[in-house]
């Protein structure tokens, strides 16, 4: 797993290819994958081949996963991925860890003790808490 800033020149070389891949942007909705200085990228790789992939960006008072996108990955090793992004949101002092996820990939976030948000169509916003009181400021 490598864990890369948003604007590394490493990102473009691993990434760079989904964000123009018609396949990914089709099953994203048409959303377009970008990458901004303040994300975090966390990439499942196997050897060179990337597997999964989501960013992270702190929004304010809270952190955010982007473009959470599922190329090659079984549900044990995407269970893996949430898990690392979750240990390390947990060494932070944000309250709240939210996403937005293809309703295929909810299991895997309730997994690891995402609650259901509000449910869409094809989509479904998830959060994690990491105190009480951000449960009830939601």
């Amino acid at each position: 797993m490598k864990h890369l800033p948003g604007n590394s020149p490493e990102v473009f070389e691993i990434l760079g290819r989904y964000a123009m891949n018609h396949d990914v942007i089709l099953k994203r909705g048409n959303l377009p994958i970008i990458t901004k200085e303040n994300y975090t990228w966390h990439i499942l790789m196997e050897g060179k081949t990337v597997k999964a992939f989501v960013g992270e960006e702190q929004i304010l008072s809270y952190t955010k996963l982007q473009a959470f996108v599922v190329l090659d990955a079984t549900k044990t090793e995407l269970r893996s991925l949430v898990k690392e992004v979750v240990r390390r949101f947990q060494k932070t002092n944000y309250p709240k860890l939210t996403i937005s996820v293809l309703n295929e990939h909810v299991d895997i976030f309730a997994k690891e003790k995402f609650e259901v948000v509000k449910r869409k169509i094809n989509w479904t916003d998830l959060a994690f808490f990491q105190y009480e009181e951000a449960k009830q400021g939601t």
